[in-house]
């Protein structure tokens, strides 16, 4: 099965959590029906994937600001807006590191971190859906797909069964962009506004 295939299989009634982990990192941004490989081997996340799987399997993705970075902070302020992932695949190493793949869930929008004696941050938040648009976008949407990704003109027609928020979210997470570019489309809850901020910036580009 590939990713297409797992996207459409998503649930959208999967009930979301409104507290969990946050894991902040550099040039990572988690839209809904991506897949996300990670190597754990710093002791408060290996904590926080034992947190993890026992409670409820999900982490948020969140990006520093600008100028921010886990290289050289501890606890860097982070962007409001952040991916959800799904813990999907654990494996345990011999060395004690941990390999792992996040599958995004939602989009959320934190309201407060939240005080913890844990070694790992946690936050409280909300979904932040997408706002569909009234036209159809595909047109435009296709463009892009196949002028910046490695898209045959064979694959358009199953593309077309995506939702455009996810097209443009694909797109986005390929782009010659950088990723506070990036996270300002991935934040924009309305699609065609979505859709534009990334044309603009691509053009410019």
């Amino acid at each position: 099965m590939d990713l297409l295939d797992r996207f459409l299989e998503l649930s959208l009634s999967e009930a979301l959590p409104t507290t969990f982990p946050v894991f902040p990192l550099d040039r990572v941004i988690l839209p809904r029906g991506i897949l996300l490989p990670l190597h754990i081997f710093e002791e408060r996340y290996l904590k926080m994937l034992a947190h993890v799987r026992e409670e409820g399997r999900h982490i948020g993705m969140a990006l520093p600001l600008e100028g921010r970075s886990v290289a050289e902070e501890w606890a860097p302020p982070i962007h409001p807006i952040l991916g959800l992932g799904r813990l999907v695949k654990l494996q345990e190493n011999r060395d004690g590191t941990l390999d792992i793949v996040l599958e995004g869930v939602a989009r959320m929008e934190i309201l407060e971190e939240l005080p913890s004696l844990q070694p790992f941050r946690m936050v409280r938040a909300r979904e932040l859906p997408d706002i569909p648009a009234e036209e159809n976008l595909f047109p435009r949407i296709e463009k892009l797909l196949l002028r910046f990704q490695a898209i045959e003109e064979s694959e358009i027609p199953k593309l077309r069964s995506l939702d455009p928020a996810g097209l443009i979210d694909r797109i986005m997470l390929g782009a010659p962009l950088g990723f506070q570019e990036k996270q300002n489309i991935f934040a924009e809850p309305e699609v065609l506004r979505r859709l534009q901020l990334l044309e603009n910036l691509l053009t410019r580009n």
